[in-house]
């Protein structure tokens, strides 16, 4: 590892922590407690199964750590229910725009390997105010239970815990081809060459868990996209250097902000190559802070570049 970059957007939080991230959430206008949904309609899972859904929307975009399903107190219906496991699961989809793609909770595509969305089930008698927490949580404006079964009258008490997304957020786009480790949190396509569409490490607020790059001649360059236009001050960088590599190491980064990728000029700032020297620390590191400002700048996508000989590892 050459170094280890954590990114911020200065006054744009990518997420807020988890002992306060979890207040009940606003869903389809309603008032912030549980409340009884029914399905309105059928979607087709994998062109041939017809299922009821409910879908629900949130005022905006919001980070999601948990939920909680039951059936409406009848007790013959919960007895009826819990008999029929088919019947007490669904599957849970999110989106992040209005427009955008469903992605099904669980559910990876990391290059050839594709696992399954995960199912889930609804809270039993026992166990009517516990908390599914999300793992890891959830950013999206809305979702969708699809139940197994075929009925067209499927009805359940849902309630959504998290917060407001601060940061709007909605995906990263990085090169995949001289990265050393895989995103396992990462919701959007893994190929051999890209990493595009969803969000993973790079946002979900643990620092000890990063993305690792080999040494390569190419820059690195990293796309974040937001769900509005938004105005920059800065971005604050930590820099790790490691000396069992080298004494110093040298990167430049580019900065670019703007309203859509296709812009010919995408520079805000250009920084000249900066040179980070080592001193022994008791982790074999030493950690440069930089404050890059970027003059109250307004866009809705962040381009950087990093330039470096070494190898680079980048968390939050």
């Amino acid at each position: 590892m050459g170094f280890i970059t954590r990114l911020l957007f200065f006054s744009l939080p990518l997420l807020v922590q988890g002992n306060i991230c979890n207040e009940p959430v606003r869903l389809n206008s309603r008032q912030q407690k549980s409340s009884l949904y029914c399905s309105s309609c059928s979607i087709h899972i994998g062109g041939q199964t017809s299922s009821p859904i409910i879908q629900l929307e949130m005022s905006s975009l919001t980070q999601l750590t948990g939920i909680n399903v039951r059936y409406p107190n009848n007790d013959d219906e919960e007895e009826d229910n819990e008999k029929n496991s088919k019947k007490s699961s669904y599957f849970l989809e999110y989106r992040r725009t209005q427009d955008g793609p469903w992605r099904a909770y669980g559910q990876r595509r990391q290059r050839k390997i594709f696992i399954e969305r995960r199912r889930l089930f609804f809270n039993d008698n026992d166990n009517s105010n516990r908390t599914r927490t999300f793992l890891p949580s959830i950013i999206a404006r809305q979702v969708r239970l699809i139940f197994l079964t075929a009925s067209i009258s499927t009805c359940a008490h849902i309630q959504l815990f998290g917060c407001q997304s601060q940061s709007g957020l909605i995906s990263t786009r990085f090169s995949h081809k001289s990265i050393l480790n895989s995103d396992v949190k990462y919701d959007g396509l893994i190929t051999n060459a890209t990493v595009r569409g969803g969000l993973g490490i790079l946002n979900d607020g643990d620092t000890y868990q990063f993305l690792r790059w080999s040494p390569s001649p190419e820059p690195i360059l990293l796309l974040f996209a937001f769900d509005s236009i938004r105005e920059f001050h800065s971005i604050n960088l930590d820099l790790k250097c490691s000396v069992l590599f080298s004494p110093s190491c040298a990167v430049k980064i580019n900065v670019g902000i703007l309203d859509i990728v296709s812009s010919n000029n995408i520079w805000t700032n250009r920084f000249q190559s900066l040179e980070i020297e080592n001193s022994q620390q008791v982790d074999n590191t030493t950690i440069t802070h930089l404050i890059l400002a970027v003059a109250k700048t307004k866009g809705q996508f962040v381009i950087i570049q990093v330039n470096t000989k070494e190898g680079l590892a980048l968390s939050e």
